[in-house]
């Protein structure tokens, strides 16, 4: 048994283990410390979260609060995927199988790191500490080496990907895989950012940046709920100055879903918060910097950008495929698969079975939204706007969402907050 934690602080021990939880496939890190066979990674988070139970045993009494029902609900959904994968004979059990573990050791592991704390939201505040402080590191670093690059300050093509990165960051720079495209078609300066070679926006924005991940759209999935979350750690010069560079990480991504993701949420919380004064301020400048910017060479070459990516790139056609899969059931069961496996689906099989979990699934989410943002405490706001951008971006993939421990946990940490009374300093 332990002792409560003052100031909901935590242990370094577990803010490592929150880091690589979260960054399971969205970053890089998981698969340098765990490298090899691809799913490795989710063992060895595993392993790791098993070690910290034996550093830190303590019984918690459960409390059947909504975030346990969210756990449960996924618990059993990965059960029926099993017993469907084996009644059809796929081999989706297997990472089922895995997720079951993964889920049930993270949401113990974040149980016993909330009731270790004083002031519970003093406690999910210092969790959610460790992603912030990682994203805005990946933010920072990634738009200044991305502008030491463009100005030829350094240079980056002697840092080519490492295979320890793992499978989804050499696929599309290994000639013998199907998604080859270049050698130099993603660069890493520095072993720290990635940046790819290919924006099609000619001089203004010569590289994409995708931070540690492998799409700048997945970067973006990870790193901007954080943007959101900046005033719970920092206010006035600082704060100013790191959500310029989240929207500078932001255009550099050059992520069309991002992007209208980002400006639809920005715009929701803007209605919500602001004061008439506030708003026509806003909105006075919005309009003038909007003309000057459409009259720009570079509001052509954006135009072209979006014109590709939405008319011309196979991006679009394959989250369309996920919705459809998702709206148009053909049967009751179908193939019973919730997550992207290695060929996209097992079969063109669409089951009623599915489209009924991830309604409920992003039920859960809606209501943390709803919940956050009406109350009245700012900070519950916060966790909610960070939420919504979450819920929208991942519509856009969402087979891929059980991939993401990282989304279990601003789940679980949202809902968390919706069953307690903040005490926290809104100064």
């Amino acid at each position: 048994m332990t002792t409560k934690l003052e100031s909901g602080r935590i242990s370094i021990f577990d803010n490592v283990i929150i880091l690589l939880a979260i960054g399971l496939v969205l970053t890089y890190v998981p698969n340098i410390l765990f490298p090899g066979w691809r799913y490795l990674k989710y063992f060895g988070v595993c392993f790791l979260l098993m070690v910290s139970f034996v550093r830190d045993f303590t019984l918690i009494k459960p409390k059947f609060d909504i975030s346990f029902f969210f756990f449960l609900y996924i618990i059993i959904a990965l059960f029926i995927d099993i017993l469907i994968s084996v009644v059809i004979g796929s081999e989706t059990f297997l990472r089922a199988g895995s997720f079951i573990m993964l889920y049930a050791l993270f949401y113990f592991f974040l149980q016993r790191v909330y009731h270790s704390g004083q002031d519970p939201g003093e406690t999910l505040k210092m969790m959610l500490k460790p992603y912030v402080y990682f994203a805005i590191f990946i933010v920072v670093t990634g738009v200044v080496i991305y502008l030491l690059a463009s100005l030829k300050i350094v240079d980056i093509e002697g840092y080519a990907i490492p295979s320890i990165y793992g499978y989804e960051y050499t696929k599309e720079i290994d000639p013998s895989s199907e998604f080859f495209i270049g050698e130099s078609y993603l660069l890493t300066p520095y072993y720290i950012t990635i940046l790819s070679t290919d924006s099609r926006i000619g001089p203004f924005l010569p590289y994409v940046l995708t931070g540690m991940s492998y799409e700048p759209h997945i970067s973006c999935f990870f790193v901007l709920p954080s943007f959101f979350l900046l005033r719970l750690f920092f206010k006035n010069t600082r704060l100013y100055v790191l959500m310029a560079f989240y929207v500078i990480f932001l255009l550099f991504s050059l992520s069309v879903t991002a992007i209208l993701t980002f400006t639809m949420v920005v715009v929701i919380s803007f209605l919500l918060r602001a004061n008439t004064k506030k708003f026509l301020i806003a909105g006075s400048l919005f309009v003038v910097a909007t003309v000057i910017f459409v009259n720009s060479e570079l509001f052509e070459l954006l135009r072209e950008f979006f014109n590709y990516k939405i008319n011309v790139s196979d991006s679009k056609s394959v989250s369309a495929n996920f919705i459809d899969k998702i709206l148009s059931p053909n049967e009751i069961v179908g193939d019973g698969v919730l997550t992207v496996p290695d060929n996209q689906f097992v079969t063109d099989r669409s089951g009623l079975y599915e489209s009924l979990y991830f309604l409920f699934y992003y039920a859960f989410i809606i209501y943390a939204i709803v919940k956050l943002i009406l109350r009245k405490n700012d900070f519950s706001s916060l966790i909610g706007f960070a939420l919504m951008y979450l819920f929208i971006h991942s519509i856009k993939f969402p087979y891929h969402q059980l991939n993401y421990p990282f989304t279990f946990f601003l789940v679980f940490i949202g809902l968390k907050y919706t069953d307690i009374r903040l005490k926290l300093n809104e100064k």
